[in-house]
């Protein structure tokens, strides 16, 4: 499970690593650190604890019939490839709790990180989750064979490819079989279930719009400012600005218009 800065450091960092990172389930079991992962820095400098496993978690869950798909994006994504869709199932030998560990593990993390208020709700499956996959070899004799390139920027040095596949849970369907339950997980990539999504494409209220043209919907009428209203209340010498020049006769106070009516015909008022 990631919090947002540890996604996108995984998203622009050149150098994968799993510091920031909550432990959920590991194939074969996970160790027991029940500890709060250290974030990775800026610069892609890790901390002291690294990887820590959620205190939510403190069984293991099985993972098992993983398949992906990934589609050929073209331009923009910044790789040969892109991941479309996700599958897996869970294994609970014992008990039904996977749902609400994940709802708490979610939650804890938001209120940590600030990204949620405490004492509200959180949508578990909107947050970000990686599955990392590591292919080993193995000669004939089955012992574990080194790569012959030592790469940099990976977990695992022993493992032949290593891959983060970054995914949001679409869906969770569970059932009971042969005294086990099942967990069906669904997920995508984190860009396509937001860009593909009406979250962020539709609008909540009715509104009336008016215009003659679209580019009176959407931009509305221009008004060209005055001089004195884009002066404002007061001239640069701080002296209030006023509607007629001195000397005009057209004032637009009621009072001040009728006593320079009378002025004019009788002359000046003591």
């Amino acid at each position: 499970m990631l919090d947002p800065t540890t996604y996108n450091n995984l998203i622009l960092l050149p150098n994968r690593n799993l510091t920031g990172y909550y432990l959920l389930a590991q194939s074969g079991g996970a160790p027991v650190q029940n500890a709060v992962p250290a974030q990775t820095g800026a610069n892609g400098s890790a901390g002291s604890i690294g990887v820590g496993r959620s205190p939510f978690f403190p069984l293991d869950y099985y993972l098992d019939n993983l398949e992906f798909d990934s589609f050929y994006p073209g331009t923009g994504s910044g790789g040969a490839t892109k991941l479309s869709t996700v599958n897996f199932t869970v294994t609970e030998p014992n008990g039904i709790s996977l749902l609400k560990n994940l709802y708490s593990a979610v939650t804890n993390m938001y209120n940590t990180m600030n990204v949620s208020t405490p004492g509200e709700p959180v949508n578990y499956l909107s947050a970000q989750y990686c599955m990392v996959i590591r292919f080993y070899g193995y000669d004939t004799a089955g012992n574990l064979v080194q790569p012959i390139a030592q790469r940099s920027g990976v977990t695992d040095r022993s493992a032949v490819v290593e891959k983060f596949i970054p995914f949001t849970i679409t869906g969770i369907d569970f059932k009971v079989a042969n005294k086990l339950v099942e967990y069906s997980i669904k997920g995508a990539g984190v860009e396509q279930v937001n860009n593909y999504s009406t979250i962020k494409g539709s609008i909540p209220q009715n509104f009336t719009f008016n215009g003659a043209t679209v580019k009176d919907i959407l931009v509305g009428s221009i008004t060209q400012p005055t001089a004195s209203t884009a002066a404002g209340d007061q001239t640069r010498n701080n002296v209030p600005i006023q509607s007629s020049p001195p000397g005009n006769n057209n004032v637009q106070d009621p009072a001040q218009r009728a006593q320079a009516a009378r002025a004019a015909t009788t002359g000046p008022i003591p």
